[in-house]
């Protein structure tokens, strides 16, 4: 095989490491990196042609391509991260004081808790939209296939889960796993299985869960899907919590903060665009993970600081959401904000801050509430 045409069909393989530009100004760009890690690459795909044995050269020229493909993606991530790479800085969070004084300005919660009780006495259910729930939990397939079929099932699924009907949502949600194969994108299959996974959680299938964010991991280890570990693991980690293995919860934190290393640092293009648009929301999985792993080891303090600084990252990441496709709704990124401010409020309760813990739970219920236009 001569060099021209290794450059030739290595060239259409280096496609795999093509990702969107942003339009910043690098001193290495994409294009660059691939030319010179086509001429290093040449050596290892003349000698995988040379030493095949039988076979026509159709089949023969696919396997040296796919032999060749770590490699490539391998030198352009190491060229563009030496010439473009940058320092292990995550996005900031607000500082947490966790000093042995009250905090400034600190204002002791009511004597009573009168005030909540009263919000929560008044509270009727909506007739109007629990009637809509259960139409749409209800709902018939009739007449829907593909990727309709397969949207319609992740919709009827989540309408199930409202009203508390999990196992249904379960089967929703396979259905939609299998429909989606054949018709919908890879990104709605991932939405799709971690669905099912959290809602096996609820049922009490712990490994059923578990299997199936392992199975997300396995097919998100690609370059391109990679970032769907560090949500994927977080969720993980705190099944895996719910089995005692702590010692398994601490190398998917590892996993977590090594793919968030990567897109703090890298010098690609796509990762640094990811990074621009995501790391918020990033930064909060591993925060919420870390300070799930804290509490079940007791560190009650740095858990604390780890569940406060996850719930700043959810709400500083909400203006971002737009920037994304299939990025969570605000108020479900609300929800997490609240549910790691009460995680912090916990954390103060066990080391007998039991003054500050009220507040925050206080905040935490309130904000749910007004979410909800209930108050």
């Amino acid at each position: 095989m001569t060099r021209t045409g290794s450059l030739g069909f290595i060239s259409s393989l280096a496609a795999v490491v093509t990702l969107v530009s942003t339009g910043q100004a690098f001193a290495l760009t994409v294009d660059q990196a691939k030319e010179s890690c086509r001429v290093k690459a040449t050596p290892q795909v003349v000698a995988c042609m040379r030493n095949m044995q039988g076979g026509d050269r159709e089949s023969n020229l696919a396997k040296c391509r796919a032999g060749a493909t770590p490699f490539m993606y391998s030198c352009v991530t190491a060229a563009l991260n030496a010439a473009n790479g940058r320092a292990n800085v995550g996005k900031k969070a607000a500082p947490v004081d966790l000093g042995n004084a009250l905090p400034a300005g600190f204002v002791p919660p009511p004597r009573t808790i009168a005030d909540v009780t009263a919000i929560l006495d008044a509270e009727k259910p909506d007739e109007a939209t629990l009637a809509k729930l259960k139409a749409d939990a209800d709902a018939d397939t009739a007449g829907k296939s593909g990727d309709d079929l397969a949207q319609f099932l992740y919709k009827r699924g989540n309408a199930r889960s409202l009203l508390g009907r999990n196992v249904e949502a379960v089967a929703d949600g396979e259905q939609g796993i299998a429909v989606a194969r054949k018709s919908s994108d890879e990104m709605f299959v991932h939405r799709l299985q971690q669905f099912v996974a959290l809602q096996r959680q609820a049922i009490g299938d712990l490994k059923g869960s578990i299997a199936m964010f392992e199975q997300i991991n396995r097919e998100t280890n690609t370059p391109k899907m990679k970032a769907w570990q560090i949500d994927s693991n977080r969720f993980l980690l705190n099944a895996v919590l719910l089995t005692g293995d702590i010692s398994k919860a601490q190398g998917l934190l590892g996993q977590i903060m090594t793919i968030l290393k990567e897109a703090r640092t890298s010098g690609h293009p796509a990762w640094r665009e990811g990074y621009k648009r995501r790391g918020r929301l990033w930064e909060a999985d591993y925060e919420t993970a870390n300070g799930s792993l804290l509490e079940a080891r007791g560190n009650y303090r740095d858990a604390e600081t780890a569940f406060t600084r996850a719930s700043q990252f959810w709400t500083a990441a909400i203006p971002d959401l737009d920037k994304s496709d299939y990025s969570s709704p605000p108020s479900q990124i609300r929800q997490a904000s609240d549910g790691d401010l009460s995680n912090a409020s916990r954390m103060k309760a066990r080391q007998g801050r039991f003054a500050e813990a009220e507040v925050d739970a206080r905040r935490a219920l309130l904000s749910r509430l007004k979410d909800q236009g209930k108050y």
